[in-house]
């Protein structure tokens, strides 16, 4: 009876949050979770703890319009708004206060010195969109403190199924806006704030690019990098599970990210080496009739001729990627800019959220002759980013966290959240090489993978 408050919970929060006709009923999803998470564990700190977790997969906020960052000409879009993360964040932190000690690891530490940096980093340079970085960066830093304290190993079947449940709905929406080759206008969509129409390929116009619940096809894909995983290291292999593996797989390829195929390509090779693919398929096909055989063998001949014209003109355009414009190009051309920055201002770098600013406003290339900065065109690689902005130390307290989490992972990974942990992540810095995640929703699954292999 607790596991079916649990499941008609969930099943509830996914039906509001796509049904939701504005904000309040959007946010009011989550707070019908968390209720039915208390019925099922009794316990108010854990509901709010499970809801949290849902809830750093959400980019859609309340009052951003009043935090819109400087200057007004480089549409950089709001530093910062009131998100059901943050919502969740304040109730839970002051039942934390008094919760005993957790078994402090040098991980933790260096994610205390990142934030400490910042904070220096955030009075050297008083300036609003410092700032309003700084609240974002904190409130990433308080939640993985916030799972450090407490999650726990009994927790993770219900994480699994949580990250499971958004693994499926992002795939089911993103496949649901390839069919009608737009967003679908709801509320969860925040991308039809800025492009109703949604994303294309920069080389083939015609390809629509699927973005899911987030604001642009590259974070959707490193959302279903980081969950698919979970599903892949599942023990039980069924129909439906083999089903859910196909339709996540096409969500990636829909993205039409050339960064996401590589990086998924390189999983599904692992996974086949590790077994979690069978590759001996005599028996199983001894067991299935020669009609459903029949029916397999037909779908997959279906879904190779229609998918094939899609991948040929993706992978046609690679070469036009290096021109001049190209994206690849527009990218080398970002890195130039950050290591010019990080050349300029080695130690402090030039401040939280103002690495978009500075280049744009002062290129060391040629890139406005090709782009107008924006937003959309802030330096394509977490890491550069991170050291143009913090400076270099900055950048080693954040790289020295991630190793140390990748190494604890890769030490007990004899379990298999464990590893697909470690994919997850690794497949997330695979990505954040050429994407800026820093002042992203993406930024927060760092701390939200590490959390868990530390646990």
């Amino acid at each position: 009876m607790k596991k079916s408050y649990f499941y008609l919970g969930l099943a509830l929060f996914y039906l509001i949050i796509f049904f939701a006709p504005n904000k309040p009923v959007y946010f009011g999803a989550y707070f019908v979770s968390t209720f039915s998470f208390y019925l099922y564990s009794k316990n108010f700190i854990t509901s709010l703890l499970y809801s949290l977790i849902l809830s750093l997969f959400s980019e859609i906020g309340l009052a951003g319009s009043l935090f819109l960052m400087e200057p007004s000409s480089l549409n950089m879009g709001s530093g910062w708004w009131v998100s059901p993360m943050t919502i969740f964040l304040v109730a839970l932190l002051p039942l934390s206060l008094n919760r005993k000690s957790l078994k402090i690891h040098l991980a933790d530490i260096l994610v205390l010195l990142f934030f400490i940096w910042s904070a220096i980093n955030s009075v050297i340079y008083p300036y609003t969109n410092v700032f309003l970085g700084f609240v974002t960066l904190s409130e990433c830093i308080l939640i993985y403190y916030l799972l450090r304290i407490h999650l726990t190993k009994k927790d993770i079947p219900i994480i699994i199924i949580l990250f499971l449940s958004m693994l499926l709905f992002q795939t089911v929406i993103g496949l649901m806006q390839w069919r009608v080759q737009r967003p679908l206008g709801q509320t969860f969509e925040p991308i039809i704030t800025d492009r109703s129409g949604g994303f294309t390929t920069v080389e083939e116009e015609n390809l629509f690019r699927v973005t899911g619940t987030t604001g642009h096809p590259n974070i959707l894909a490193s959302v279903l990098l980081v969950l698919s995983p979970f599903l892949f290291f599942c023990s039980q292999k069924n129909r439906w599970n083999i089903l859910f593996e196909i339709l996540v797989s096409f969500a990636i390829f829909f993205t039409f990210s050339r960064v996401a195929w590589a990086i998924f390509l390189f999983s599904l090779v692992y996974y086949l080496w590790s077994g979690y693919i069978p590759l001996d398929l005599k028996i199983k096909i001894r067991k299935i009739n020669l009609s459903v055989f029949s029916v397999f063998v037909v779908l997959f001949f279906f879904i190779f001729i229609t998918m094939f014209p899609y991948l040929a003109v993706r992978l046609q355009s690679f070469s036009l990627a290096f021109e001049e414009g190209g994206s690849m190009n527009i990218r080398l051309k970002l890195y130039q800019e950050a290591l010019s920055m990080i050349l300029q201002y080695p130690i402090f770098g030039v401040g939280l959220n103002r690495s978009l600013e500075t280049y744009a406003l002062n290129p060391s290339t040629n890139i406005t002759r090709f782009i107008y900065p924006s937003g959309f065109y802030r330096i394509h690689n977490t890491f550069l980013e991170i050291a143009s902005e913090t400076g270099i130390i900055g950048s080693i307290f954040f790289i020295a966290f991630i190793f140390l989490v990748l190494k604890k992972a890769y030490s007990d990974r004899h379990t298999d959240y464990k590893k697909a942990s470690l994919i997850g992540l690794l497949s997330l810095i695979g990505i954040s090489f050429f994407n800026p995640f820093f002042h992203f929703s993406q930024f927060r699954l760092f701390f939200l993978l590490s959390a868990l292999i530390l646990a």
